[in-house]
C-alpha cells in the first residue's frame, strides 16, 4: 500500500495523504469509524481524482510497452477471480490444528528440557542474547557474525555450527517447530470468520517480480510443504462438502 501511494506520488506529483497520517499510529491510531466525514471524504476523493488522472497515462505506458493485450486478457480478468477467492476463504480443521497445538507443545518442552540438560543450565531459546552466551562464551564455539548487542545466532550460523555440538540441531529444531507452531498451528483458529467459519487470505496479483501470486494475513502461499510438519499443517485445509 505505501509502494502504490509513493507511486502515484511520483507519477502525478500529487499531494496524497497517506492511511497512517489520516488515521494515525501505534496505539494512539483511529479506527476508521473514528474519523469525521468530512476528513473521511477528502482523503477518499483526492485519491479517486488521483486514480482517475492516472489512468490515461498508465493506458499509455501499457501499450508503448506492448503489454496492453496481457492486462485486458490476462490480468483484469483473473483479478475478479481472486477477489472471489478472498471471499470465499478456505475451509480448515479447527479441532485437528487444536490437537496439533498441544502435540507441538508437548515437543518443544521435552526439546527445551533436554537442551537445558546438554548446555547444564536453563534459559530462553528465544533470546538471542542468552542463546549466544550459552554458545559462545559457556560452550565455546567458534563465532561467526557479530551483530550490534553481540553474537549472532541467525539460522546461516547455527547451520554452521551444527556439526561442532549436539544443542545446536535441538535449538534449530525448536525454531522450525516453534515458527510453524505460532504461525499457522496457533494463529489459523483465531481468524476463522465467524460468520464464514473460513480463513479469508488476501491475494497479491502483482507483489512480485516472477509473477507468482502472493498471499498475506495469513500467508498460506509458503507453508513448507517439503516438511513432514509442514505437510500435516496442509491437511487442515479442505474443501467445503457438496451441501455447503
Amino acid at each position: 500500500h505505501g509502494r502504490s501511494v509513493a507511486g502515484v506520488i511520483k507519477r502525478l506529483g500529487a499531494a496524497l495523504v497517506r492511511r497512517c497520517g489520516l488515521l494515525g499510529r501505534g496505539r494512539t491510531a483511529l479506527k476508521g469509524a473514528d474519523v469525521s466525514v468530512n476528513d473521511g471524504a477528502g482523503f477518499a476523493a483526492r485519491r479517486d481524482g488521483a486514480i482517475l488522472n492516472l489512468r490515461p497515462r498508465l493506458e499509455a505506458e501499457m501499450q508503448n510497452l506492448g503489454v496492453d493485450d496481457l492486462f485486458h486478457e490476462i490480468e483484469l480478468p483473473l483479478a475478479g477471480v481472486l477477489a472471489d477467492m478472498e471471499s470465499e476463504g478456505v475451509a480448515i480443521d479447527v479441532a485437528y490444528l487444536k490437537d496439533m497445538q498441544q502435540e507441538l507443545g508437548s515437543q518443544l518442552a521435552a526439546i527445551e528440557s533436554e537442551v537445558e540438560q546438554v548446555a547444564g543450565q536453563k534459559f530462553n531459546l528465544s533470546a538471542p542474547q542468552q542463546l549466544a552466551k550459552v554458545l559462545f562464551e559457556d560452550l565455546r564455539l567458534p563465532v561467526g557474525k557479530r551483530t550490534k548487542t553481540g553474537y549472532s545466532t541467525d539460522a546461516d550460523t547455527l547451520e554452521g555450527l551444527r556439526e561442532k555440538h549436539p544443542i545446536v540441531a535441538l535449538i534449530l529444531e525448536h525454531r522450525q517447530l516453534s515458527k510453524l507452531k505460532s504461525t499457522y498451528v496457533d494463529a489459523l483458529p483465531q481468524i476463522v470468520d465467524p460468520i464464514s467459519g473460513r480463513v479469508h487470505t488476501s491475494f497479491g496479483q502483482a507483489s512480485n517480480d516472477t509473477g507468482r501470486r502472493a498471499s498475506s494475513n495469513p500467508n498460506l502461499i509458503d507453508i513448507p510443504y517439503r516438511t513432514a510438519l509442514g505437510q500435516r499443517i496442509l491437511r487442515t485445509f479442505h474443501a467445503a462438502s457438496p451441501d455447503t
